[in-house]
């Protein structure tokens, strides 16, 4: 997914920060969720699942509008919390049945071909 115009690269720092602030990521919650919403629909698929690092404001402060756009558009979501850096919270078990719960409510939405 490109997501950058064209760079012009007469002043190479500036075409950097171009390209950077164009990431959908740092557009409104609505905007993020059409680009994840066009995306899903070109590659046909099933479910959003989204990590949500715990420290990060962009995603855990968001995902509850994200989570309602999607689901508009009939996207099922699954919202996975835990912190990328300290495994002391991970629980392998309850991620399992987390997915596992997931994966059951897909299949139950989809036609298998």
């Amino acid at each position: 997914h490109i997501y950058w115009p064209p760079l012009d690269t007469a002043p190479p720092l500036d075409a950097l920060a171009r390209k950077v602030l164009a990431h959908y990521a740092y557009h409104t919650t609505s905007a993020r969720a059409a680009v994840l919403a066009r995306l899903a629909r070109t590659h046909r698929v099933d479910g959003v699942i989204q990590f949500v690092h715990w420290g990060c404001r962009a995603t855990s402060g968001t995902l509850n509008l994200l989570m309602r756009l999607l689901r508009r558009e009939g996207l099922p979501f699954l919202a996975l919390h835990g912190d990328c850096i300290d495994r002391r919270d991970y629980a392998p078990e309850q991620l399992r049945t987390r997915l596992d719960a997931f994966l059951e409510l897909l299949g139950s939405q989809t036609e298998v071909v």
